[in-house]
């Protein structure tokens, strides 16, 4: 019986209010004359006084804000709360002039500023910051020391405050989270503070342990596959050019993917205290006897630092690369052998007790031409499940080699004959370098594969003693397993027998298993006719090196359908989320109690109960009954006749591992766990029934049903070895690229697009559980007398922003989450919409009132209902900005606006499921009814959903009020269960915009002529590349130390190399012969005329050729022929003077810079010249100390002061044999004939020397200060005994500040 007792329940709900509000609500409850049931807080119109959006990321430092509570995670400001001034530091450089006068010497100081101060944040405690915005960009952390107190009652004072403000001055904050920020550098940021913000995490589980934060002990970490993916060290992989980028480290915060996402998984599942660590190989045929297994690398071409890839001592040049998708991997590559020695260490010294999982991946690509062992195709299909390596033909397929002596030689070949001696394996102790060595067949098999990581994990346990707890040999190889070479014996089974001993033998006391499939663990049933049934694996399971039964668990918990007549919504099952109908399922329910016989009878229902008439033993049919597999003997039935003697298999001997279990989040995902969504894969699918919509909550509410279940009083405990028959639980799965980099980063990671709808629990979790929620918001207040059992959502954030009471929130939650708050039988319950009819009433049953109809029903105006719903909130996969949504009508004459504001994180396809749902109640509840019930449905409450007939005609209502005074008289609105559902996200992976994470840039420094005449003739130039790009600083130095500021590089440059061997070609016209093909690491170059060529210095770029010589020319024509290759032709050769570092040929792969605006020239002077100086580079927001950072050594030869090579050399003789030489000077710039006689001179006088050569030999110089001598037959004759008829020379220009400078020969 409902009652309303609520003095005490009103008055805690609007504790905070202003008292004449707290008076009200006491006096509502006491209302004399009649005690009213009624809904608290019905939703009514959309609107709504909670948190408000506003100013959440504004950093201030306000004396008296409130502080914030944050459940779930949300983007926040805080408040500085304490503060030091500014730190400077000047920094003063002394260097050697760079002037004439090399005694002058130059002092530089710079300014540097740093700030030291403290953030508040919200109540604590939190369980840890994500990321962090600066001004509204992500905060690159690489060189900021910021430690976080998460608001823990206990925490301590920071050092940093106590030691400037004295300990007694120095609060700890406990209760408040803040973070604290040392010498911050505030250069970038226009020397302040700059606005930050923070992501904040705080997840909310139930008190009572039941949420999947709290319960999950056990996980697996993959992906398995990702040549550096579980690496600690961050490895940079080498670009065009020499320029570098991290290969792994995309989380923004400056360490490696692998700490990050690991310091994820502690804060959000922090019981976790195992982890199955999955490392694949590939096998490549489904045929057992083709199949090959090996491990394979993304791409061929690829240099990291500081380690190279390498797997059981195989190189990426001799490794095979993985297939492709739509021009991209299929997989990630094989992770190299040290980062899995690292991580395995890593996870030890984290405390995780660590279980290795060797997993095989199927590297089979569509359009593939192999035979299909199933079905005699001529393709197999693509990228399948291991389970369905195969005898070929298969079992049941004509020509089958199943049970006879050939399926023993294509099995053996699958495993192969290599032994645990064919194998050494070390580990390095400081670096975990391996180092591995192999003298077996020359085979790439099953054993090769699981035995190499044998000895790997035996290697590591010896430098770090118990990294490995245990060691699976092998998972879901279901149909091998199943394949037999005689009636009765299954030879896989053998060879699995076998590898579990050679790993005993090489783990000693690490435990060892083998992870069958869920339904392939028990028994095998051939489905032949033959009624066989055998414990085929229990030859397996028996021997004394195995130490566990390892089965991957994905039962199906739940038969869902749409609507509610089908048969578990008959039966009572309030909803797919229940965990007490998900846990009938777990011994219970599909491959329990019964199972379909086909597809039809799965679409009708119709179900087959599993009975054993024989020997009355059902459990030996039911692949979901753990507990009687392991608490009873076993006995194989050939021919369905049960043998006398049991297999090996000692009852309750062993405990069962769940190596792996879990949930799609997908809706209906509980129906067919087993499957995934992955369109490149054969496997693809969703479960039964499922529209292939997200569902997180699915998720959530399975795999805490699995551990709820089994980690009570279900689990019964072995009377051989004392412990549970269920020893370990882990859920699939944790991925080691840390979120949310990873799924948003699908320029890095190809399967983040899997991610909305997949088994990770990855951003899914370390949330805030509905339910759990609720409850915290009323006892925050000293309130506890509720009921929260009948919500199931979650809330991804939720920020309450100033001092409000617990009502004022709540209200804010029912209207997003569609749920009433109804007090009865001395508690409030919060009750959600969109349930089941609980009481048909037929008219005549209604009791008649003192006046009128028994039923009075009203529909009210459409002027009076909103014709648009609008919605905004915190977009949380838009970095937390304010999103909007809105729902409209298409007709009606309404222009009625419903607005409601959220403080809750969401995306716009959950805001905009609240918004449709809110705008289809409204107008669906229009309809209201009045009427008396009879005293035998005295037990209706509020919200409950009654069918009222009229006319024969049912309508579901939902009961509003309820007034006992003589007669009970209800109020109702119309309800459709149709309109509720749980708001959940959409299947777009979050966007995530990371800090840029800068690598090596490549600097070419070039010692050219002068490309303006404005430019500095003794200066160099230089361009840089490197991606991502910022500019680049260049710093020099004369010792190797005390650099100082020499160039700021703030265009990258476009560069590349050429591709093939390129050859000497004319310099006086076009050359049209040779073809100049270059690949650019970025940008791109198109074609212009000949006549715009000829104008200027457009389509220019220099060549360097081995002797560090650079060759100026241009181009008129480019094609493009690949991805940022390009065809130069139609080309002018050796511009500005430098035909002389023409050669035939520059070799392919020769430096190549575009002479634009992006090369700038570098502080050389010309007292410098021919001094070598040390130059220090690197991205111009790093600090000079940064990994990014490069060093080299350049000697400067001033090449833009040396006069260019005259041409034209002539000679002529006279009769005497005399030599008159003349030629033609060109100059340095401002090469324009004015005069109409000859260009500029350009230096400060002329002169020339001629060098008269025999051979290589110079045997005299001549000197002339214009551009003509003579070479007389006297000087002849005393240079070579005669006057010459061909006489070779070189003459150069000379220049007052460089002497020589280039040489043009000739034999005259």
């Amino acid at each position: 019986m409902a009652t309303l007792v609520l003095s005490v329940g009103a008055a805690a709900l609007t504790e905070g209010s202003a008292l004449w509000i707290q008076t009200l609500a006491i006096g509502a409850a006491s209302i004399a004359g009649g005690v009213i049931d009624r809904v608290l807080f019905a939703p009514g119109p959309i609107k709504q006084e909670g948190p408000r959006l506003s100013n959440l990321q504004v950093q201030a430092s306000t004396e008296g804000a409130p502080i914030p509570e944050v459940a779930g995670r949300m983007r926040l400001a805080g408040q500085i709360i304490w503060a030091t001034k500014f730190k400077e530091v000047a920094t003063t450089e002394t260097q050697g002039g760079k002037g004439f006068g090399s005694s002058q010497t130059v002092e530089t100081t710079t300014y540097s500023y740093y700030a030291n101060f403290a953030v508040g944040l919200c109540e604590g405690a939190i369980d840890r910051i994500g990321r962090i915005w600066a001004d509204g960009q992500p905060l690159d952390m690489s060189n900021v020391t910021m430690r976080v107190y998460r608001g823990a009652a206990d925490q301590s004072p920071d050092p940093l405050i106590e030691g400037i403000e004295g300990a007694d001055s120095t609060p700890a904050y406990r209760g408040t989270a803040y973070v604290v920020f040392e010498n911050f550098a505030i250069g970038n940021f226009g020397n302040r503070i700059p606005q930050l913000n923070f992501e904040v995490y705080r997840r909310v589980s139930p008190d009572d342990g039941a949420g999947i934060e709290d319960l999950v002990r056990a996980i697996t970490v993959i992906p398995g596959a990702g040549e550096r993916v579980y690496d600690t060290v961050i490895q940079s992989r080498n670009l065009d050019g020499g320029a570098t980028t991290p290969e792994n480290s995309f989380a923004g915060k400056s360490v490696p993917d692998w700490d990050a996402a690991m310091d994820d998984l502690k804060a959000s599942l922090p019981n976790v205290g195992t982890v199955l660590l999955v490392v694949g190989w590939f096998g490549d045929d489904l045929r057992a006897g083709h199949c090959t297994v090996r491990p394979k690398v993304e791409v061929a071409n690829k240099i990291t630092t500081p380690d190279e890839w390498e797997v059981h001592g195989i190189v990426r040049a001799a490794a095979e690369v993985v297939s492709a998708v739509d021009g991209r991997p299929a997989y990630g590559g094989t992770p190299s052998d040290d980062s899995v020695a690292r991580a395995i260490r890593d996870l030890r010294a984290r405390g995780y007790s660590v279980i290795f999982y060797p997993f095989l991946f199927m590297d089979i690509a569509s359009g593939n031409t192999l035979p299909d062992p199933w079905s005699g195709g001529t393709s197999q299909p693509a990228y399948p499940w291991r389970g369905r390596i195969t005898c070929d033909p298969a079992p049941g397929q004509s020509g089958t080699v199943d049970k006879t002596s050939g399926a023993t030689v294509q099995v053996s070949d699958f495993f192969g004959s290599v032994e645990s001696g064919d194998i050494s394996v070390s580990v390095n102790a400081s670096t975990s370098s391996v180092t591995t060595t192999y003298s077996g067949p020359d085979e790439w098999t099953f054993r090769r594969f699981i035995l190499h990581y044998a000895k790997l994990c035996a290697a590591i346990n010896s430098v770090s003693a118990g990294a490995v707890d245990a060691f699976i040999i092998g998972s879901e190889l279901r149909g091998l397993c199943q394949v037999r070479d005689s009636a009765t014996h299954f030879p896989a089974v053998d060879e699995l027998a076998d590898l579990a001993t050679d790993a005993k033998s090489i783990l000693g006391s690490v435990k060892i298993g083998y992870a069958a499939d869920w339904s392939d663990y028990g028994r095998y049933q051939p489905g032949d006719g033959s009624d066989d049934l055998f414990f085929h694996l229990d030859p397996l399971w028996s021997i004394s090196s195995i130490d566990f039964v390892g089965v991957d668990v994905y039962v199906p918990l739940s038969d869902w359908r749409d609507g509610n007549t089908h048969l578990d919504a008959v039966a009572g099952a309030a909803s797919i989320y229940d965990r007490d109908y998900l846990q009938s399922n777990i011994e219970g329910g599909e491959f329990y109690d019964w199972f379909y016989a086909s597809d039809a009878d799965r679409d009708s229902q119709t179900r087959t109960n599993i009975t054993d008439g024989a020997y009355g033993k059902p459990w030996v049919y039911r692949a979901k009954d753990f507990r009687n597999w392991w608490l009873n003997p076993h006995h194989d039935r050939p021919g369905g006749v049960e043998g006398a003697s049991p297999t090996g298999w000692v009852p309750q001997s062993k405990p069962i591992w769940f190596t792996e279990f879990g949930i799609p989040s997908v809706d209906r995902g509980t129906n067919q766990p087993n499957v995934f969504y992955d369109p490149k894969s054969s496997e693809s699918a969703f479960p039964y029934y499922s529209r292939g919509t997200r569902d997180d909550l699915i998720q959530r509410r399975g795999i805490e049903a699995m551990l709820t279940y089994w980690t009570g009083a279900a689990n019964p405990t072995s009377s051989v070895y004392g412990g549970p028959m269920i020893g370990l639980l882990a859920a699939w799965t944790w991925d080691a690229r840390p979120y949310p980099a990873w799924p948003s980063r699908t320029d890095i990671w190809s399967d983040g697009v899997l991610w909305p709808l997949g088994h990770w629990l990855n951003g899914k979790i370390g949330l805030a559980d509905l339910a759990a929620l609720i409850k915290e918001r009323c006892e925050r207040v000293g309130f506890s007398a509720i009921d929260v059992t009948g919500l199931a959502g979650i809330v991804t954030g939720y920020v309450r922003d100033r001092p409000m009471s617990p009502r004022s929130e709540i209200e804010m939650f029912m209207q997003a989450y569609a749920f009433d708050a109804v007090e009865s039988e001395g508690l409030i319950k919060f009750i959600p919409r969109g349930r089941a009819s609980v009481a048909t009433i037929e008219v005549d049953d209604c009791v008649l009132p003192d006046s009128g109809e028994p039923v009075s029903l009203a529909r009210a105006q459409e002027t009076d209902l909103p014709d648009v719903v609008s919605i905004t909130f915190v977009d949380g996969s838009s970095d937390y900005e304010s999103g909007s949504v809105s729902a409209s009508r298409i007709a009606g004459y309404s222009d009625r606006k419903s607005d409601a504001s959220f403080a809750l994180v969401m995306d716009e396809t959950q805001a905009q499921a609240i918004a449709d749902r809110a705008l289809a109640e409204a107008w669906v509840a229009r309809e209201t009814g009045k009427f008396g019930v009879p005293p035998s449905l005295m037990a209706l409450d509020p919200s409950d959903v009654i069918t009222l007939m009229i006319s024969g005609r049912p309508r579901a209502m939902r009961l509003t009020r309820i007034a006992d005074a003589g007669v009970r008289n209800v109020e109702a609105q119309r309800a459709e269960a149709a309109v509720y559902a749980p708001p959940l996200p959409g299947i777009a992976p979050p966007t995530f915009t990371p800090p840029p994470v800068y690598g090596r840039a490549a600097l070419s420094i070039m010692d050219l002529p002068m490309l303006r005449s404005t430019d500095r003739g003794e200066a160099p130039y230089a361009g840089v590349w490197s991606s991502p790009f910022a500019g680049v600083t260049v710093m020099d130095s004369a010792t190797g130390d005390a650099f100082a500021f020499d160039t700021s590089l703030p265009v990258r440059a476009t560069m590349g190399e050429t591709v093939f061997d390129f050859y000497s070609g004319p310099t006086a016209y076009f050359d049209r012969v040779n073809t100049l093909r270059v690949k650019l690491y970025s940008g791109a170059l198109a074609s212009v005329s000949e006549d715009t060529v000829l104008s200027g210095g457009v389509n220019a770029l220099a060549i360097e050729n081995a002797d560090g010589d650079w060759e100026v020319l241009q181009f008129a024509t480019a094609e493009l022929v690949d991805t940022g290759t390009y065809d130069l032709s139609v080309l002018l050769r050796g511009r500005l003077g430098t035909e002389h570092a023409m050669r035939s040929p520059v070799e392919a792969g020769a430096r190549v810079v575009v002479l634009d605006a992006a090369v700038a020239q570098m502080d050389v002077s010309l007292a410098e010249r021919g001094v070598s100086r040390s130059y220090k580079w690197g991205p111009s927001p790093l600090n000079s100390t940064d990994t990014a950072g490069q060093q080299s050594t350049f000697t400067a030869r001033c090449v833009g002061l040396m006069p260019w090579s005259p041409v034209h050399v002539r000679g002529s003789r006279d009769g005497s044999g005399n030599l008159s030489i003349t030629w033609i000077r060109r100059t340095r710039f401002g090469g324009v004939w004015t005069d109409g006689a000859d260009v500029p001179l350009n230096e400060e006088s002329e002169r020339y020397e001629v060098d008269i050569l025999d051979g290589d030999d110079v045997i005299r110089t001549i000197e002339a200060t214009s551009p003509a001598v003579t070479y007389s037959a006297t000087d002849q004759a005393a240079d070579f005994g005669s006057a010459q008829s061909a006489t070779s020379i070189k003459v150069y220009q000379l220049s007052a500040s460089v002497g020589r400078g280039r040489g043009a020969s000739a034999t005259l």
